[in-house]
């Protein structure tokens, strides 16, 4: 059976950088949080509360067929982000201020709760831990203009 690491930690923290780390000494296989390509995130940060269920659902579908991927086929894998924090940190973010309504936060989490009784939980979940001033100096320095644009406050209430 193939061990699953799981990073966990605000936008900018370092998870991808501790995740490329890990990879490398340890030999594992590296997941990263699709970024490009992805339908939903630019929409997002522009307008949290119209796409706000649609990127949470999206990225549950692409972490849940991520993890069972790695079960299957029994890969030592580390992923830079977990289905785990989607539920607990940005859908219950999201819903606490108002960018999720109740009825696509309870659907969100009806298929949450039923995706991870069919998951293996990871061996390891690190936590990254960075304060805000730190990862705005990480988002101004990676340069992504929906992220650059989003208010402080958001990553503040990540954090």
């Amino acid at each position: 059976m193939g061990n699953i690491i799981v990073m966990a930690g605000n936008v900018g923290a370092g998870k991808s950088t501790f995740a490329k780390v890990i990879s490398e000494k340890l030999g594992f296989e590296v997941h990263h949080e699709r970024v490009e390509n992805n339908p939903f995130l630019e929409e997002f940060y522009y307008d949290q509360k119209e796409w706000s269920y649609h990127l949470q659902s999206y990225f549950l579908v692409h972490r849940y067929i991520s993890l069972k991927n790695a079960e299957e086929e029994n890969k030592n894998i580390v992923f830079d982000r977990s289905i785990y924090e989607d539920y607990e940190i940005f859908s219950k973010n999201l819903y606490a201020t108002g960018k999720m309504t109740k009825r696509e936060f309870y659907a969100y989490e009806e298929m949450y709760k039923s995706m991870c009784k069919y998951l293996r939980h990871p061996d390891l979940l690190v936590y990254i831990d960075s304060d805000v001033d730190t990862i705005l100096a990480r988002i101004r320095r990676r340069g992504r203009e929906m992220e650059l644009q989003t208010p402080i406050s958001y990553w503040q209430q990540l954090d």
